[in-house]
């Protein structure tokens, strides 16, 4: 099965409009960066004084899942896609949405065991 995509006259680098779209994701992409950098710092400071990565994991990955659940019940989600995410859809995207749980919870285990620098080390090394 093979997906057709067009594409968009504002995603010529060339043009003004493509230029600014440049900006808004670099800062987006930064954004994320520093939030991640604060997550992780607060992850290890947090752990120093509360010792149960497990519980801390669990209570993300939760916290996460009703957010979203949130967001898809307000119809947010169809803001992205303009529609609704059919079933077959929620089926083929569970087993990477559990990976990616799995992830988020080894990474929380690995800040509680070693250095960030060396989680963020064996992170890198990954497929």
């Amino acid at each position: 099965k093979s997906v057709a995509c067009a594409a968009s006259s504002t995603a010529d680098s060339g043009s003004k409009g493509g230029l600014s779209n440049n900006f808004v994701t670099a800062g987006y992409i930064a954004l994320w960066y520093a939030v991640n950098v604060c997550f992780n710092l607060t992850n290890k400071t947090l752990y120093k004084s509360f010792p149960f990565p497990w519980t801390v994991s669990t209570v993300h990955v939760i916290v996460g899942s009703i957010y979203c659940l949130v967001c898809y019940a307000l119809g947010f989600k169809k803001a992205s896609f303009g529609r609704p995410i059919t079933g077959e859809e929620l089926k083929k995207i569970s087993g990477p949405a559990s990976m990616h749980a799995f992830g988020h919870i080894a990474a929380n285990l690995s800040f509680a065991a070693v250095a960030i620098s060396l989680t963020h080390t064996v992170k890198t090394l990954e497929p």
